[in-house]
């Protein structure tokens, strides 16, 4: 049974021994928090790409009354777990509200979790996204802020987050990633370049096989497949050989595959040491990502 994630947030929100009550919504946010102490929540769910002046719209109304925003953003719209990208402002704007981080949403087994994701700055202007540990609610902080950049969004502001301390900064963390992308070097070649803002996908190197298919690329604009070599071609075999499948599988199949194998490696129900599972269970979801992004199944 798939729980729905508004209310599954308020039950966790309304377990805190802070909160007094979580209202379903009002006109200026989805979720509202009363606090014990006296302060007042507005928590926005994000499931698609937001603009920043509507951000800043948002921070700035609450904030002129004294209340705090919190954003929790769907999975769907921000980078997978070790890709990289060109970041939107949008995405700054949220990242740099929190403490270099933002709360994503998903859905596992029908049960919704929220998690922080932290943009790690990369080459040549880029970030990779680092999918960091669930939120375990069990602390919501109220506290002002001053927010730089980007320049849209600049301002003084009162927010919200969950507490906890800076996973990214954590030195196990950073060699777990060093020797991760070590054992897979295709990966870091094979990366998102940019947000196409209105098409709410991932654009890069999948996506320019297709612009090639439509527009052409060769001698007299006929289509020249990419080589079996190139990365994108590689990568995309090792993640379907990794929900052992060939890549002519269809969407439907593709997808009964990765419940298939979901329950055989998730911590909560795998069999595997605990370490063991959840990095399988880490690899098989990117796999699945990458997969669907490559097909244009999101």
């Amino acid at each position: 049974m798939v729980i729905a994630l508004k209310d599954w947030i308020k039950r966790q929100l309304d377990s805190l021994i802070s909160v007094q009550i979580t209202l379903p919504h009002n006109d200026h946010a989805d979720l509202v928090i009363q606090s014990w102490n006296g302060y007042k929540i507005y928590i926005h769910l994000l499931n698609q790409i937001p603009k920043t002046r509507n951000i800043r719209k948002n921070l700035h109304e609450a904030s002129e009354i004294g209340v705090g925003t919190l954003f929790l953003v769907d999975s769907g719209i921000i980078p997978a777990d070790g890709n990289r990208a060109k970041i939107d402002e949008w995405a700054h704007a949220l990242h740099n509200l929190t403490g270099e981080r933002l709360y994503a949403t998903r859905t596992v087994k029908g049960v919704p979790e929220v998690f922080q994701v932290h943009l790690e700055p990369h080459n040549n202007g880029e970030h990779m996204a680092w999918h960091g540990p669930l939120v375990e609610f069990n602390k919501l902080r109220f506290f002002k802020t001053t927010l730089r950049e980007p320049r849209p969004a600049k301002g003084d502001w009162f927010v919200a987050d969950f507490g906890g301390g800076s996973f990214w900064r954590n030195t196990d963390y950073r060699s777990f990633r060093a020797k991760r992308d070590a054992e897979i070097p295709r990966q870091r070649q094979t990366h998102w370049q940019t947000w196409e803002a209105y098409g709410q996908t991932w654009a890069g190197m999948a996506d320019e096989n297709s612009r090639q298919r439509q527009n052409g690329n060769g001698a007299n604009g006929a289509y020249q497949s990419p080589s079996p070599t190139s990365a994108i071609t590689d990568y995309l075999e090792v993640c379907f050989k990794l929900l052992g499948l060939e890549t002519t599988a269809n969407k439907d199949t593709v997808k009964a595959a990765f419940r298939k194998l979901a329950i055989v490696y998730h911590p909560d129900t795998s069999e595997l040491p605990d370490e063991e599972a959840t990095n399988k269970f880490h690899a098989l979801n990117k796999a699945y990502d990458y997969i669907k992004t490559a097909r244009g199944w999101n």
